[in-house]
């Protein structure tokens, strides 16, 4: 399917015209120095890793990687996700990570403001 013409025009147009840049720095990323030190300034702030086993995109070895060299981070390394399937599948897990991250009560729960309607008024 990729080598189909009409993908490859697509590709050309959508990507390697229009954002070649930020294709080439992220590239870049994966064997440069990021500029400032994993376990430096910033260290312990609250972080945490997803990284599916089955990614194409990104190396899972990258996320046991970054797990292994930032003091503190919640790794959650799932060998049987994918890239783009930790979106589908764990959501919701993903999303109850990220509030306990922040303290904040989890989805659904906590304090709800509930406001009062004046049924006297006729719209």
């Amino acid at each position: 399917m990729l080598g189909a013409p009409s993908v490859r025009v697509l590709l050309d147009v959508l990507v390697f015209r229009r954002a070649p840049a930020g294709w080439r720095d992220d590239d870049l990323a994966f064997v440069r120095d990021w500029g400032f030190p994993l376990g430096g300034r910033g260290a312990g702030a609250p972080v945490t890793i997803w990284q599916g086993g089955q990614d194409r995109m990104v190396p899972y070895a990258h996320g046991a990687w970054l797990a292994g060299h930032l003091p503190g981070a919640r790794a959650h390394l799932l060998p049987g996700e994918g890239h783009l399937t930790l979106a589908v599948t764990a959501f919701g897990q993903i999303l109850a990570d990220l509030l306990d991250l922040a303290d904040l009560p989890p989805a659904g729960c906590g304090s709800q403001t509930t406001r009062s309607v004046d049924k006297s008024t006729s719209i």
